[in-house]
């Protein structure tokens, strides 16, 4: 169980935090675009830093816009969650939905 000092006392941190990108893409080897939508997670219980989301993650979401070599999205999830499990010094879970190509038009 993760603890938040305050004053000379530790409190217990309990509850999930739950990010959503609306619009993740990257590149297939060949240069093709991807685009998906991604739900990061992680449990607070487990967390030893506080992460701010907003500036820093959108910065490194958009850094996959031109990054090639993925054939398949659970390469880039896996990817995420290292990257970001490392970023907040505990283990951050993601999800991966693709669109469907029939519904691009």
């Amino acid at each position: 169980m993760a603890g938040v000092v305050v004053g000379c006392r530790a409190l217990a941190v309990h509850g999930a935090t739950s990010w959503n990108c609306y619009e993740l893409s990257w590149l297939t080897p060949s240069g093709k675009p991807e685009v998906a939508a991604a739900e990061f997670r992680r449990s607070e219980s487990s967390a030893r830093r506080i992460v701010e989301i907003q500036s820093p993650s959108s910065c490194y979401l958009n850094s996959f816009n031109q990054t090639c070599g993925f054939r398949v999205a659970p390469k880039v999830l896996h990817t995420l969650e290292s990257d970001l499990s490392v970023t907040a010094l505990g283990p951050v879970m993601c999800a991966c939905f693709q669109h469907e190509p029939s519904c691009i038009k």
